[in-house]
């Protein structure tokens, strides 16, 4: 409750929004308040027009709404990857990330975009169709060290999926390293790759060292879930370890790693970016179906 309080003192302030938007979300908030618990209500969609893309979101969703403000989280709005290029969303949530790749690459790029959370995953394809992208590959897994399965939680109200995280409900769904699932795809370097997976960095991580090897040039992206600026960052170490120049974008809470290959691995630096306010199961194939991926 406290949250979408925040998000709808948020709204209020947000004057140079236009007026049909800032009434949308208004109106969405405070009826979501009252009504939040009612299970249906959370299947209830709204289209909105964000950045150029057309994106059906949830209307009683935080974590929806919040990520299709405009000014969300603008230190990443230029990180694109480039034309004719391949990029991987980890974690694409509903495509808003996506989307934006897939424009920026063009026709001869393309776009991996995975996302392990069910009705997230319906939204995410949903999106890429209503936009019309045939350079966009959509896989429903969860990406980790190794293949197998994992149970992650989750909670209707936020939208979110975590495996290291007790939320209100939970789902089990396969998981695959990317190094295999991008062997399937028949991709072997990549351009940018983008980490949004609640504590699962470095599983990620580990499970891209083949392609990352490949691509000495690539662009990582990661959102920090653990204390960014601490020299003995997991994750951090990690990118360092192997020659990454690592910088740390700060978007009022929420912290980045914005690494570069192709040169000499740098310490951590802070660059501000203005923000106007704001178990795991049996191991198994990694073997994705064709009907999987679309």
């Amino acid at each position: 409750m406290a949250a979408a309080s925040r998000l709808l003192e948020w709204v209020k302030a947000r004057d140079g929004y236009p007026l049909p938007l800032r009434w949308m979300l208004r109106i969405s908030l405070l009826s979501w308040k009252t009504a939040r618990r009612i299970l249906p209500i959370h299947r209830i969609t709204t289209e909105v027009v964000v950045d150029g893309h057309r994106m059906r979101v949830r209307s009683f969703s935080y974590d929806d709404l919040l990520t299709v403000s405009p000014d969300y989280e603008p230190c990443l709005a230029g990180l694109l990857p480039p034309p004719g290029g391949i990029a991987v969303d980890a974690g694409a949530f509903i495509g808003r990330y996506t989307l934006a790749y897939a424009r920026a690459v063009g026709p001869t790029g393309r776009v991996v975009a995975v996302e392990p959370l069910p009705a997230n995953y319906r939204l995410l394809t949903g999106n890429v169709a209503l936009n019309r992208y045939s350079n966009v590959t959509c896989v429903p897994y969860a990406l980790g060290r190794d293949a197998g399965e994992v149970r992650l939680t989750y909670d209707a109200e936020t939208s979110t999926a975590s495996a290291f995280r007790r939320l209100s409900r939970s789902v089990v769904v396969p998981q695959t390293p990317l190094d295999d699932l991008l062997d399937q795809l028949g991709i072997r370097s990549i351009d940018l790759l983008k980490i949004d997976v609640e504590g699962a960095e470095l599983d990620v991580l580990e499970g891209s060292r083949r392609v990352l090897a490949a691509s000495p040039a690539a662009h990582i992206i990661v959102e920090i879930h653990s204390p960014a600026e601490a020299p003995r960052c997991p994750v951090r170490q990690w990118l360092t370890a192997r020659g990454y120049t690592v910088a740390l974008l700060v978007d009022g809470k929420r912290r980045f790693y914005s690494a570069h290959g192709g040169e000499p691995g740098g310490d951590l630096f802070h660059e501000s970016c203005h923000r106007t306010e704001g178990a795991r199961l049996p191991a198994q194939s990694s073997r994705i179906p064709p009907s999987s991926i679309r």
